[in-house]
């Protein structure tokens, strides 16, 4: 086993987390007080849950206070690091500030953000007020999270600012600062309470967003060791991790064997690979362009089951020269992903070990070892779903599992903005045909009907119902394009016959024909719904069938608006974020 090579802790860890709150952990003396602050729900960057939320519209009145006093005993160098996600970056904010008297002389350290950019202010006596801002080419990330460091050694009087995966100062991107002295560091914890988001008074705006994992080193750091502490390495008995269990972490993604299930056909795979609905990690099978990641994984396979072949989300099971991934993305079979070896005829991918990560094709009906991948858990997938819905591919579905007649459960997905799911294609079906024992449990209808439903507004003053309806002999999906026996998907079927199309369970979903009023079980397909101007559908905040906006604002609340009156407009109703984890969607959408 691989051991990272020892670096001192930190004086101070403040993990800012959910389970925490705003206690040190590594001295009982520190404590920490919030005061108007929300902790939120999802995974922050060191693998943490949940961090605190300040709110810059409370004017310094959203703060952390820290006491820190006679704690430290810090001398000549100082590293000090934390993680921030701003929601507004249009000025100076206020992120830290430490003040001490020590009864002639104010020694201060603040941390701000400019605009995009970093800005650390000292004052000393022997030095004055002295800024030092991050290097120009590095800049702060928007309603993401960003990672910030500062080191000060007095020895050597040299300082660096770190932000995300760069460092450097001043428009010459100097990657060293001077400073003029050491005098205030062992000051500036031995006073006056230290503040985070704000401080009462001060004359620089207060923070707006969230600060998690706030560390404070006696000693200066270089680059490659400010690397190995940036994920709060030093938590006792840590239980977050950056990845979901059983996830092995590579090169900013998770990779996760289904070991437990054994070998899989590649549908089979796709079905071990969806995530829960709401769940905080949007999994599914495998799929990169990059071959070190297609090697880390099929080693990873060999080494927790033995077999040395794995599946690669990709498929051309309609044979009609496109690729899809597993993200819904259609990839040429010119791609110099694919191995020179791979044949045509076979439909699925899949990577072998020992072949330096290139994806060959495979009969879909055999079987090899599922891979899935998601995002770290620092980086919370942005659901287009809305809530209760599986994504698969670039689709959101919804299993029924009770039984109803074709029109209930169109009305039934009606209700969720959705339609009875179409099965346009090969890929859908197989994929239906894996999923359908576990997800509907019955025979299910398809999206397919011989009778179309026609409605027309007719304004003839002498109609009585000025409603035209009418009904086709023709079949048509649930979506509205007609449907064409001689150039669409018949699923597997030759001749189509019956008003309504149903998959039969006991037959591995077979197509069925028959009357519209048997009850079966279904699958809802999401569409987007089609928004007012300025409005916007919002993933997992919605019930699939809601549009927000951000319109002109009243005074003070963002949430608040003219327009949003129920008594007025019946169509618009004003939205208030009811969890931290719906006011962090909401926000990073729209400010």
């Amino acid at each position: 086993m691989e051991h990272q090579p020892y670096v001192d802790p930190p004086k101070v860890i403040f993990p800012l987390s959910q389970e925490t709150g705003v206690q040190e952990i590594l001295n009982d003396e520190i404590q920490g007080t919030d005061t108007n602050v929300a902790f939120d729900q999802i995974w922050t960057p060191p693998g943490l849950i949940g961090s605190p939320i300040f709110d810059s519209y409370l004017n310094h009145q959203s703060v952390i206070s820290l006491q820190m006093k006679n704690s430290m005993k810090l001398t000549k160098q100082l590293t000090i690091m934390m993680w921030i996600k701003p929601f507004k970056l249009d000025q100076e904010y206020l992120l830290f500030d430490a003040t001490s008297d020590d009864g002639t002389d104010v020694h201060s350290l603040k941390i701000k953000t400019n605009n995009e950019l970093i800005k650390i202010s000292t004052n000393d006596p022997q030095g004055g007020i002295v800024d030092y801002e991050t290097s120009i080419d590095l800049t702060l990330k928007e309603n993401d999270w960003n990672f910030l460091a500062a080191t000060f050694n007095g020895d050597s009087s040299l300082g660096a600012i770190f932000l995300n995966e760069g460092f450097g100062q001043g428009d010459n991107s100097t990657v060293y600062f001077p400073f003029v002295s050491h005098k205030w560091i062992p000051n500036i914890f031995n006073g006056d309470e230290v503040t985070l988001g704000g401080k009462l008074g001060s004359d620089i705006a207060a923070f707006d967003g969230s600060i998690s994992c706030l560390q404070i080193f006696d000693y200066a750091m270089d680059p490659a060791t400010v690397h190995l502490k940036k994920y709060c390495p030093d938590i006792p008995e840590k239980q977050e991790q950056l990845c979901p269990p059983a996830y092995s972490y590579f090169d900013g993604i998770c990779y996760g064997v289904q070991y437990l299930q054994g070998a899989l056909t590649f549908p089979q795979a796709e079905v071990a690979c969806l995530p829960q609905p709401d769940s905080p990690y949007e999994k599914r099978l495998a799929w990169t362009e990059n071959l070190e990641h297609w090697d880390f994984m099929v080693f990873l396979a060999k080494e927790q089951t033995g077999k040395t072949s794995i599946w690669a989300g990709i498929s051309d099971r309609d044979e009609d020269t496109f690729y899809v991934n597993s993200l819904g993305t259609n990839i040429t079979a010119e791609s110099d992903i694919f191995s020179d070896s791979m044949d045509p005829s076979m439909t699925c991918g899949f990577v072998e070990y020992g072949d330096n990560g290139y994806v060959k094709t495979d009969k879909c009906i055999n079987e090899n070892t599922a891979v899935c991948m998601t995002k770290p858990m620092y980086s919370p997938p942005d659901y287009n779903c809305p809530s209760g819905f599986y994504p698969y591919r670039d689709t959101c579905l919804y299993p029924y599992i009770r039984q109803e007649t074709f029109d209930e459960a169109m009305k039934l997905c009606a209700s969720k903005g959705a339609i009875v799911l179409p099965i346009k294609d090969v890929e859908m079906h197989e994929f239906v045909a894996a999923w359908g024992p576990s997800a509907v449990q019955n025979d299910m209808w398809v999206g397919l009907r011989k009778k179309i439903h026609l409605q027309q507004f007719d304004d003839d003053a002498s109609l009585f119902q000025p409603l035209q309806e009418d009904w086709l002999e023709e079949f048509a999906y649930t979506d509205g394009v007609r449907f064409d026996i001689e150039t669409m998907y018949t699923l597997g079927e030759k001749k189509l016959n019956g008003e309504c199309l149903s998959l039969k369970q006991s037959s591995e979903f077979e197509l069925r024909d028959g009357s519209c009023e048997k009850e079966k079980a279904f699958i809802c397909l999401w569409t987007a719904p089609d928004c007012p101007e300025d409005y916007f559908y919002v993933g997992q905040l919605s019930d699939g069938r809601t549009c927000h906006a951000i319109l002109e604002s009243g005074e003070g609340n963002f949430i608040e608006t003219a327009t949003c009156e129920v008594d007025t407009d019946v169509l618009r109703e004003k939205y208030t974020p009811t969890t931290p984890y719906q006011l962090d969607r909401f926000r990073r959408f729209f400010l």
